[in-house]
């Protein structure tokens, strides 16, 4: 049959860089919170698992968050392919800037040699930007509200 396509489904694990892991990935699962910063992003590695060889140059990715699909957001920094004992993997770094949401990885792609179509997701995962920290004074007065007061009726009853 000329022209029909084969479908085969692609484990998709994503893995990450979290705080203290000493430069180690660490894979991410599912519902896991993971620390994105809107203007640097956060960067996260696919590593795609197929029986068949994929064609790297054919892989596209796309992000579901609230309840959209988009295929922006996000940057594709490298793509590597691996053979490990009948077993392809594609390693591909990507750099998302998106945070505060839920939001899921699709992979799609075709074989190296054209007739098989692949498609896989990770798991689902929660961005956030908690990289603030709330300054607080000696007082334990976050917005320092307490150590105005404080100073103002010292100079009010240092003029008197």
């Amino acid at each position: 049959m000329a022209g029909s396509f084969v479908e085969e489904s692609i484990e998709v694990l994503l893995f990450h860089k979290p705080r203290g892991s000493a430069g180690t990935w660490v894979q991410v699962e599912e519902n896991q919170h993971v620390r994105v910063d809107k203007k640097l992003g956060k960067k996260f590695m696919l590593k795609l698992r197929s029986n068949t060889e994929a064609n790297i140059h054919s892989l596209a990715f796309s992000l579901l968050y609230n309840g959209e699909i988009a295929s922006s957001g996000f940057k594709v920094e490298s793509k590597e392919v691996e053979i490990a004992s009948e077993v392809f993997l594609v390693n591909v770094v990507l750099r998302i800037f998106i945070s505060n949401c839920k939001m899921k990885i699709f992979a799609k792609g075709m074989s190296y040699n054209g007739t098989t179509s692949l498609y896989g997701e990770t798991c689902l995962f929660i961005s956030n930007n908690r990289n603030f920290k709330r300054k607080r004074n000696s007082f334990g007065d976050p917005d320092g509200s307490r150590i105005a007061q404080l100073i103002k009726k010292r100079k009010d009853s240092n003029l008197k």
